[in-house]
């Protein structure tokens, strides 16, 4: 019985993405969508953590976290909608199993790295407002470093094993094209707004990117 049961194991080792069929007529018009969506994100992003590296005057501990933020942000965004797009332009709608976990690994530690790197950023108004007058003192280089590296690094030792006990189990796929719609848009649309909420709203660096522009910028 034993070597029956061997000679019938099927080893996975790629899955086939079947994206969103039941819009067959929308694939091309939500490769667009995505694309332009992802096109905005990086290029948001990118243009606070070029801002703010350009101008010495930025170089406070907000701003330092606001450029870990932004680059976490391209991280999480780039990590799945690349794929996601060929699969709707494509023909191989394909991806092996290891691409597969790397993917989800990579996808989680971003999502759970913004979550610490956000605790430090309350950290410093909490500083900030609370205590003014020793701002500079508590939150020197040295802190904010090892506040990033410690969202991060709790990111590896915390969450790794805990995902791979649960996503390596079996579980009911959800087949309904609108909840992974939801998803996808959930995916790529909050990494688009970082820029917009907790960096372009700010001041200082609208001030400098104005002044990079050429004063093109709106006040």
């Amino acid at each position: 019985m034993g070597e029956i049961e061997k000679m019938n194991h099927t080893k996975v080792t790629e899955f086939i993405i079947l994206g969103f069929v039941e819009f067959p007529e929308m694939q091309l018009l939500l490769f667009l969508v995505f694309l332009i969506v992802y096109l905005m994100s990086l290029t948001g992003n990118l243009l606070i953590i070029f801002t703010v590296c350009s101008d010495s005057h930025l170089h406070s501990p907000m701003f330092f976290f606001l450029i870990n933020l932004s680059f976490l942000e391209i991280c999480y965004v780039s990590v799945t909608v690349p794929k996601l797009l060929a699969v709707l332009i494509a023909q191989n709608k394909t991806i092996s199993f290891m691409q597969c976990m790397i993917q989800m690994y990579l996808f989680l530690a971003c999502t759970d790295a913004e979550i610490y790197l956000l605790t430090a950023m309350a950290y410093d108004r909490y500083v900030a407002i609370c205590k003014p007058l020793h701002y500079t003192i508590i939150m020197n280089k040295k802190v904010c470093i090892i506040l990033v590296l410690v969202s991060w690094i709790t990111v590896v030792l915390l969450f790794y094993g805990t995902t791979i006990g649960v996503y390596l189990r079996p579980k009911p796929a959800y087949s309904m094209d609108l909840n992974k719609l939801v998803s996808v848009v959930y995916i790529t649309a909050v990494p688009l707004l970082n820029p917009l909420i907790y960096s372009l709203r700010n001041k200082e660096l609208k001030e400098t990117l104005r002044k990079t522009t050429g004063g093109k910028v709106e006040k």
